[in-house]
């Protein structure tokens, strides 16, 4: 006898995790919970963290309405992959990492998690190497910014800085000093912005 939609959707939602299983109640009960959020922006411009995770649980939510909808594996992988994201994006980088469903992201989330524990000063040690650009001796610093995260430790967007050397990460609104200056040289440069002018250059060495 062939399996029905409606059997093969019922056996789907079977495998879900219990946190993300809601009554049809909870998810209209959490559409009209952000359509409150949304309206109280109406003060002005967003802050990037605003922005950040206001997107985060607009994909939470449209996640959760198609979970259940959820036809085969397929499907339910890729509401489970904006699950994650949309937690990701609000700093729910545990919960994230439990609801993504490829190895290799959990990981990543769970070393997110990690990076906002650490303090914010522990930025790893890791020594320039040194190179040579046009025949000037030079000294590449490690350290560089993978991205801004919302933390929600911090309240606020950080750092998210990792090692070339190591590959050690920390979430951090400050900066290596090093690290800083490269990232404001590169912001207030128009030639930085055509990807034509060196770390080495703008750094005067």
């Amino acid at each position: 006898m062939t399996e029905t939609s409606e059997h093969i959707a019922a056996r789907v939602r079977e495998t879900l995790p219990a946190y993300l299983i809601q009554s049809p109640e909870e998810i209209e009960a959490d559409k009209k919970a952000q359509e409150l959020r949304r309206a109280s922006f109406g003060r002005g411009k967003l802050t990037e963290a605003e922005r950040v995770v206001s997107r985060g649980k607009q994909l939470e939510e449209i996640a959760l309405s198609n979970l259940p909808l959820a036809r085969n594996e397929a499907d339910l992988n890729q509401e489970r992959i904006r699950y994650a994201e949309g937690l990701e994006l609000q700093g729910r980088y545990e919960e994230a990492s439990d609801a993504h469903p490829m190895e290799e992201e959990k990981e990543r989330l769970l070393s997110i998690k990690d990076a906002i524990a650490k303090d914010d000063s522990a930025i790893c040690g890791c020594a320039p190497t040194k190179a040579e650009i046009s025949g000037q001796s030079i000294e590449v610093h490690p350290h560089y910014e993978v991205k801004k995260i919302y933390s929600r430790a911090h309240g606020r967007m950080v750092s998210l800085v990792g090692c070339t050397s190591c590959e050690e990460l920390n979430a951090t609104p400050n900066l290596p000093e090093q690290l800083s200056k490269i990232l404001h040289a590169h912001k207030g440069s128009s030639v930085a912005k055509k990807t034509t002018v060196s770390d080495a250059h703008l750094l005067g060495v």
